[in-house]
């Protein structure tokens, strides 16, 4: 399998008025596109392919090492990102 990159877009939300505009296609999370389906009245379906999960990291500078934020966003792993939650 190969494939054509078109395009780059800055975050996820680039995603959907990009393909309004063209005759593109993109793989990326259900989760991650939000209303834009629905607002660039766009077409949603599972790829007809298997796809390896990807794998997430946070990153933050040194400086915020004990920002209490950051501490608590480490405890607490949001449940939507877990695989199989859509």
């Amino acid at each position: 399998m190969s494939r054509k990159v078109g395009a780059y877009g800055p975050t996820f939300a680039a995603v959907p008025p990009l393909l309004a505009q063209t005759d593109m296609i993109a793989t990326l999370p259900h989760l991650a596109v939000g209303d834009g389906i629905s607002h660039y009245n766009l077409i949603s379906r599972v790829p007809p392919f298997q796809i390896e999960p990807i794998e997430h990291c946070l990153s933050w500078s040194a400086r915020r090492a004990n920002d209490p934020a950051i501490l608590w966003l480490l405890g607490h792993p949001r449940p939507s990102l877990a695989i199989g939650n859509a």
